[in-house]
């Protein structure tokens, strides 16, 4: 459906629409995406869990395979942010 991350992209801007709060920002290789989250007061680690789960359905659906995401950093259990890594290959 399109280039691998684009999805993530389209969902970490839109961010704002649903959150007074935090801020998102993305390193984006050829097979890796870092996205950390900065400035999100009231942390939740449900929403950490899933984040990893929603990563991995939106490269799925835009094209890659062999994904492999890890949740760093945890604002929720007292680091400074949130810090996602995810690893994929083309299909």
């Amino acid at each position: 459906l399109g280039k691998p991350g684009w999805m993530l992209d389209v969902a970490t801007n839109v961010w704002r629409v649903f959150h007074g709060e935090g801020t998102w920002h993305l390193e984006r290789t050829k097979y890796e995406i870092v996205a950390r989250l900065d400035d999100w007061r009231e942390p939740d680690p449900a929403f950490c869990a899933s984040f990893i789960g929603y990563m991995t359905a939106a490269l799925e659906l835009s094209g890659a395979a062999d994904i492999d995401g890890t949740h760093v950093l945890c604002a929720a259990h007292g680091a400074p942010h949130c810090l996602y890594t995810i690893r994929f290959s083309a299909r």
